[in-house]
């Protein structure tokens, strides 16, 4: 998991939501660091924190350079163009 890039921060959470049964009474014990519902859960945790803002900054930033290119208006009115009040 390491060697893949997951951070030691990820790991531990992983661990204290999933295995320790402070946490919640029920959670399963851990016989191996292979178990594949533990393997699942960490690879879950880090999409959910580090890939999928990853690909949204992303898709964010060629959607804005795709509209740019294009010469598209934001149909936003943000605080510059907004119509003013009487």
């Amino acid at each position: 998991m390491l060697n893949s890039g997951v951070p030691v921060e990820d790991i531990i959470s992983t661990i204290k939501g999933k295995v320790d049964r402070r946490a919640f009474p029920k959670n399963q014990t851990i016989a191996s660091w292979s178990e594949p519902w533990f393997l699942k859960a960490v690879a879950e945790q880090y999409a959910r924190w580090v890939l999928a803002p990853r690909l949204v900054k992303k898709w964010q930033s060629r959607l804005a350079g795709a509209s740019v290119a294009e010469g598209d208006v934001s149909t936003v009115d943000t605080p510059e163009t907004a119509p003013q009040k009487p």
